[in-house]
């Protein structure tokens, strides 16, 4: 279970919100195509990737525990090795990346209703000034962006932006319960945060019955 979850959380990210709207705007056919090709591809790239590795000598019933770019140290050299283990640091963090932002933004989403005055942000100017602020969708954004789901937390469109306004970086409350929660996970291996990662997987599949 624990592994199946790893799985799962890791392939999970948040593009999937973006489906339904996919279907719309593309249609159920090309949508489903693309879905199904994708799905096909990462299937037949696992089973070469396992057989990859159940040629390594000694490992021909995967008694060994060979990492992906261990295999490709064992049958093309160390060059590949950290070539892979470079990319492969990326694409994860492309994920982790676009995942910590998404849940942030949709954390102070829920802030911003659910406290009085709306979410907190701690904003650090270009003028080195700091200083709190607040972010409340009730009075910070238009009834049109709030229904279309255009409603950015601590955003300010060019429209709403005078010439007199200060640029800087805002550190929200979303962020910060973010990173508090996930910092933790950060410093155990994958075994160690198995339990979170089944009830990640456990609160994955309830919200997504919200989209059937």
């Amino acid at each position: 279970m624990g592994s199946i979850s790893i799985c799962v959380n890791s392939l999970t990210g948040p593009a999937m919100v973006n489906l339904p709207a996919s279907y719309q705007r593309a249609g159920l056919i090309p949508t489903t195509a693309c879905l199904l090709f994708a799905c096909v591809l990462s299937a037949l790239s696992s089973l070469h990737m396992a057989d990859v590795i159940s040629k390594i000598p000694g490992n021909e019933s995967f008694q060994r525990a060979i990492g992906f770019s261990q295999s490709f140290q064992i049958f093309w050299g160390r060059k590949w090795f950290l070539f892979t283990q470079v990319a492969f640091f990326c694409c994860i963090q492309c994920l982790n990346i676009s995942s910590m932002v998404d849940t942030a933004q949709v954390l102070d989403n829920i802030l911003g209703y659910a406290l009085n005055g709306g979410s907190l942000g701690l904003f650090f100017s270009s003028k080195q000034a700091v200083e709190w602020i607040r972010w409340d969708p009730s009075s910070d954004c238009i009834q049109d962006d709030v229904n279309n789901g255009k409603c950015i937390p601590f955003f300010k469109s060019n429209n709403n932006v005078g010439e007199g306004e200060d640029e800087g970086v805002v550190l929200t409350l979303g962020y910060i319960v973010v990173f508090v929660v996930l910092c933790p996970l950060c410093l155990m291996d994958l075994k160690e945060n198995a339990d979170s990662q089944i009830f990640g997987f456990l609160v994955l599949l309830v919200v997504s019955m919200g989209f059937i």
